[in-house]
């Protein structure tokens, strides 16, 4: 009696009769005595016993039984109904109560923010997928060509008109470096131009291409390191710009 006194779940026994001969002090302390009331009358103020209650289902069943309850203090409890012989020889329930009242609030505040959660993920997902759409347009769309190489100057990615500037499809060119596209006398000078853009400085250069085709064609470069470790470069195609300054210093030259 003591042990179940101090229980800090409540422990009743229930009649065939609906009657409670014992209730210990936490169920005394929750929902009061019952001085000689049915369970539903005291409990619930009802003049016949509750339809939902699954309590006597071990009556029928003669085996343990468990399941969730409301109670009239409005906390929920986690019920175990077990068949229990009185001294006597009758047959009661005994019905062991926890409430769980905190586990449920936390169960749906974490349910809550789970959901909350999956919805901020999906709503940056899609805020993602937007802006790569969006730079995926401006990238293939632009008027120069762009390249993404990584610290060994591979190139990992590049668009349609760096493509369009060099001959090669976009699959050939991820397959080379850029030191396999410069003229071969222009080499030793880009490499020492890529070593400077990897220690973090941007840097604008002009490099001789050469095309698939075997032509060459001038480009200027603009290129820097991005934090990931990569180098993000635009060229643009200036090979009759300087087709143009090499005919206006000839004819400067014919002239003096």
């Amino acid at each position: 009696y003591d042990v179940l006194e101090t229980l800090p779940v409540y422990v009743v026994l229930l009649s065939k009769d609906y009657h409670v001969p014992f209730a210990n002090r936490f169920f005394r302390e929750r929902f009061g005595e019952s001085h000689g009331r049915c369970c539903f009358e005291y409990l619930f103020k009802r003049t016949e016993p509750c339809e939902n209650c699954e309590s006597y289902k071990v009556l029928k069943t003669n085996a343990p039984h468990h399941w969730e309850w409301t109670g009239p203090d409005g906390c929920n409890y986690d019920i175990y109904d077990f068949p229990f012989t009185d001294a006597d020889g009758s047959q009661m329930i005994m019905e062991m109560g926890i409430d769980i009242t905190a586990v449920k609030q936390a169960q749906e505040a974490l349910k809550e923010a789970n959901e909350t959660l999956e919805r901020r993920v999906a709503e940056r997902t899609a805020e993602l997928a937007a802006s790569e759409a969006q730079f995926r347009a401006l990238f293939e769309g632009a008027g120069d060509g762009i390249f993404f190489a990584d610290p060994t100057g591979r190139y990992v990615d590049v668009n349609a008109r760096g493509c369009e500037l060099t001959g090669y499809s976009r699959d050939e060119l991820l397959a080379r470096s850029i030191s396999n596209l410069v003229a071969p006398h222009e080499r030793e000078r880009v490499a020492g131009t890529v070593a400077q853009i990897l220690t973090g400085r941007p840097h604008i250069a002009e490099w001789q291409f050469v095309r698939k085709d075997g032509t060459f064609v001038a480009g200027e470069v603009n290129a820097r390191m991005l934090p990931d470790g990569r180098v993000v470069g635009v060229v643009r195609d200036i090979t009759e710009r300087k087709r143009a300054e090499e005919e206006l210093r000839e004819a400067h030259e014919e002239l003096h």
